[in-house]
């Protein structure tokens, strides 16, 4: 009895027969940005921990840069919403495809221009400035500014350097120490709710409006 024949054809005959073969899927790496000395000692899970974030909050990240805080706060605030804020347009790009690629929902960006936040008056419940403050030419102004944009039970954290960890740093003479930072939110209008160091390079300062504020 004649053997049969295996109806399996070689990749060859297949083209040669008018078969298409499937098509080799691109992979697309994942849009990572560099590693800022500046964050190798910020763990965004335990600063989390320190501030009254709502899941259903709406929170500007002001000075995003990148998105090191956009995405854990807005994977943290996954029922609100985050707002990406920075000057430059390059950063905001890669937030977001960094954002595509996590298939987040819940992040919006904007550009600042001339110091000025675009925001409504009173609109998101916590804005989150990390860190931006030693790089403002009129802190005071852009703590005022900041507050414009906070509602009147809302929050506010500003993280500064305890001291700058190289070349990714602020200068010595750029560094605003604690002290300051607390001073300068007073004369903001706005009052100190918590401060303390996070570890030997970073501190923060949670702040409120005063009572009785617009």
């Amino acid at each position: 009895m004649p053997r049969e024949t295996s109806a399996r054809k070689s990749p060859r005959r297949e083209a040669a027969n008018g078969v298409e073969k499937p098509a080799r899927v691109a992979t697309k790496t994942p849009v990572e940005p560099p590693a800022p000395a500046r964050y190798e000692h910020l763990d965004p899970i335990q600063l989390f921990t320190l501030l009254p974030i709502r899941v259903y909050q709406h929170i500007a990240d002001i000075g995003a840069g990148q998105g090191y805080l956009t995405l854990p706060l807005a994977k943290y605030a996954y029922d609100g919403k985050v707002i990406a804020i920075d000057a430059q347009q390059s950063s905001l790009d890669v937030i977001k495809e960094r954002v595509a690629q996590a298939r987040l929902s819940n992040v919006a960006v904007l550009q600042s221009k001339d110091g000025k936040i675009p925001l409504q008056d009173a609109s998101v419940d916590g804005v989150v400035m990390s860190p931006v403050l030693h790089e403002s030419k009129q802190p005071v102004a852009l703590l005022k500014e900041v507050g414009r944009v906070l509602k009147a039970d809302g929050w506010i954290t500003a993280i500064e350097w305890v001291k700058s960890s190289g070349a990714d740093g602020p200068s010595p003479e750029q560094l605003i120490p604690r002290p300051q930072a607390v001073k300068l939110a007073q004369e903001a209008g706005l009052r100190i709710i918590a401060q303390r160091d996070l570890n030997s390079y970073f501190y923060f300062v949670l702040l409120k409006k005063n009572k009785g504020s617009s």
